[in-house]
């Protein structure tokens, strides 16, 4: 009588054991960084990602985020024109800032290319600063070129959510 009342603990105690939930995966690493527009603290490895939207920009909570920004490439013009062209937020919902300094005598123009090559948007970049308006985008990868007269001077390859 004994061990049947032992059994039957022992499953009990499995059954209510299975119905718990931890964490689902182990960060494999992570930091905290702090500098003078804020802090952020971030791990690696958890898979499920949150993003939470403003009228000023986003953030993404969770970990393995698409966060990527790469020069696909650039003219062989790039290191005598001076200048510096950055895009950001990458990933973007709703806007992308174009920054660029030094703007040459000209101008330079900024278009926005799906992967099928079709020109989504094109801007004249008379700024500094440029915002491109990507809300009615669908989701997706996108090539951003920037171009001095017809000339192209480099490519970013931004994703947007």
């Amino acid at each position: 009588m004994r061990s049947i009342r032992v059994g039957i603990a022992l499953l009990l105690a499995s059954l209510c054991i299975s119905g718990l939930h931890a964490q689902e995966t182990v960060a494999a690493s992570g930091s905290a960084l702090s500098g003078t527009g804020g802090s952020v603290s971030y791990s690696l490895g958890q898979t499920v990602y949150t993003v939470i939207g403003g009228s000023t920009g986003s953030v993404a909570q969770g970990v393995q985020q698409p966060y990527e920004i790469s020069v696909i490439t650039a003219s062989e013009n790039w290191s005598k024109t001076q200048l510096e062209v950055s895009v950001y937020p990458n990933p973007a919902s709703l806007t992308l800032n174009v920054h660029a300094q030094l703007l040459p005598p000209g101008g330079l123009r900024v278009c926005m290319y799906d992967l099928n090559g079709r020109c989504l948007l094109d801007k004249p970049i008379t700024n500094t600063h440029t915002i491109l308006d990507i809300g009615t985008l669908s989701p997706a990868t996108y090539l951003v070129k920037v171009f001095r007269q017809s000339n192209e001077i480099t490519v970013f390859k931004v994703i947007k959510n």
